[in-house]
């Protein structure tokens, strides 16, 4: 069906009508983003589009990943504004991990501000981060944070955090 046809198409998906990005069906336009190349200005405005207006999370969290991972040189603006406005987890998840490869700094402060959220949500994402960036200076946040987490999630922040103690011994 359409995303079949998708498939096939790659980059030539732009011949669809309506255009993919403009599909009414969310799957469809994050989908879509994949086939948007951000070096061309005419897609870069797509996909800044999508990831400052669309309705759906997962169409603004794919477009701005895309953006993240490519050379659009406006990412770190784009960004910031997206962080100060955006609500929605996986689009601050996605806009922190693409400021993680061009502005280590600004991630950081995000991450700081977004561990100050006692939601499970940001707990995780914030946990993640650390366990990823090898952030020993934090072992704490994952000790004060256990409260926070029950279930099978737990197990991941464990995993963090062990993940985070094992570098720290390397380090002595």
């Amino acid at each position: 069906t359409r995303l079949e046809i998708m498939d096939i198409l790659e980059d030539d998906a732009g011949v669809l009508v309506p255009v993919p990005w403009n599909d009414p069906h969310w799957s469809i336009r994050a989908r879509s983003t994949a086939w948007l190349d951000p070096s061309d200005q005419s897609n870069a405005k797509h996909l800044i589009d999508l990831a400052r207006k669309d309705v759906h999370s997962e169409v603004r969290a794919s477009a701005i990943s895309r953006l993240a991972g490519s050379e659009y040189s406006g990412f770190i603006e784009l960004a910031m504004e997206r962080l100060e406005h955006e609500q929605a987890y996986n689009v601050i998840h996605e806009t922190i991990e693409g400021l993680q490869t061009r502005d280590q700094q600004s991630a950081k402060l995000a991450i700081e501000k977004m561990e100050k959220d006692a939601s499970v949500t940001a707990t995780m994402i914030t946990g993640g981060y650390y366990a990823r960036t090898g952030s020993i200076d934090r072992l704490s946040f994952f000790e004060k944070t256990w409260d926070r987490i029950n279930g099978m999630p737990r197990l991941l922040h464990i995993k963090h955090y062990v993940d985070v103690l094992h570098l720290a011994d390397e380090q002595q």
